[in-house]
């Protein structure tokens, strides 16, 4: 698992999609992760949402304000690989949301 794999997670009886959102070398051993969320029929954005685009292996919004730390045992199927321009907008929202430079 790396950073930004998309994995079933199980939460419960529920089974959501999340994206990974730490990176190993820093974190080793340890999983944080942000759910995808579905698109608001209205099309209006909400918090610190990421909106996914065509290449990614879904659709939806990641939302980063609910970043969480995961247990690799609740870990289920991967779904795919965000693409390379999610993931520098994901990375962008995460440094708003935590306020780094």
């Amino acid at each position: 698992m790396r950073r930004g794999d998309v994995h079933e997670y199980a939460i419960g009886s529920r089974i959501v999609r999340a994206v990974i959102v730490s990176a190993v070398q820093y974190a080793p051993g340890r999983i944080a992760m942000a759910p995808v969320v579905e698109v608001d029929p209205r099309g209006k954005a909400f918090g610190l949402a990421v909106p996914t685009n065509a290449a990614d292996p879904l659709t939806g919004s990641v939302d980063v304000g609910r970043i969480r730390p995961a247990d690799p045992d609740l870990v289920r199927a991967r779904v795919g690989m965000m693409s390379a321009a999610t993931m520098s907008r994901i990375s962008a929202a995460l440094k708003d949301f935590l306020d780094l430079d």
